[in-house]
C-alpha cells in the first residue's frame, strides 16, 4: 500500500509547475484522501524519506525546502528501496 501511494505521490508531484507550500500540501492531502488513508499514512514515508527519521519539522515545509528535484529523488529513493 505504502509504494502504490508513494507512485501516485511523485505522479501528482511531477505535475506541480510551481513549487508553492499551498499546493505541496493540498498534493499531499489529496493522495492521503484518495487512499482512505489519514495524514500520517503518507506524511511519515515522505519523513522518512526527505530525512532519513521519523522526527522533523513540518513535512509540507521540508518538501518545500528541499524543492521540487530534490524531494522527488528522494522519495524515488524510499520506493525503490521498499520495492
Amino acid at each position: 500500500d505504502t509504494p502504490d501511494m508513494l507512485i501516485s505521490l511523485i505522479n501528482l508531484l511531477q505535475t506541480i509547475d510551481s513549487w508553492e507550500l499551498n499546493k505541496i500540501k493540498d498534493t499531499i492531502m489529496a493522495v492521503a484522501k484518495e487512499r482512505g488513508k489519514k495524514l500520517a499514512a503518507i506524511a511519515q514515508p515522505i519523513r522518512i524519506a526527505l530525512v532519513g527519521g521519523s522526527s522533523s519539522p513540518g513535512v509540507f515545509d521540508l518538501v518545500a525546502i528541499l524543492g521540487k528535484a530534490e524531494s522527488l529523488r528522494r522519495i524515488e529513493l524510499l520506493l525503490e528501496y521498499i520495492q
